[in-house]
């Protein structure tokens, strides 16, 4: 590890690693501040995205702060606190776009829209 920490150009690489982690954590602010003026399901999955967005660039802001500095504790914390978190809101996510796209189906029984299954059996759609 004090091989990777301690190369010649890892100010460099660590300064646009940063940089792409404020890029990030802007445009996950972005989309948690649009979520505010939308009033439907989708707000969730825009909002968790949006979280997700931050996190993975705050995460990416501390890690090129540890691989700056070389303080190992900080890239290894930033490296666990982004992982858990991508899973954790990687599975929120997953669940509302599968809860979205059951409404969508809903909506579109409903309506009487049924594309494909209009002329199958109720028992295959």
């Amino acid at each position: 590890m004090d091989a990777f920490l301690d190369t010649p150009w890892q100010i460099y690489a660590a300064a646009l690693l940063m940089a792409f982690g404020v890029g990030i954590t802007v445009r996950g602010l972005a989309m948690i501040g649009q979520c505010r003026h939308h009033r439907d399901p989708v707000r969730a999955l825009w909002l968790a995205r949006g979280i997700r967005a931050g996190i993975a660039g705050l995460c990416s802001i501390a890690l090129g702060l540890g691989w700056m500095s070389g303080t190992d504790w900080m890239v290894f914390l930033a490296l666990i606190i982004l992982g858990q978190e991508m899973l954790e809101v990687s599975i929120m996510v997953a669940a509302l776009r599968d809860e979205e796209r059951r409404r969508r189906t809903v909506a579109g029984v409903e309506a009487g829209s049924l594309g494909h299954c209009a002329a199958s059996p109720p028992s295959i759609c």
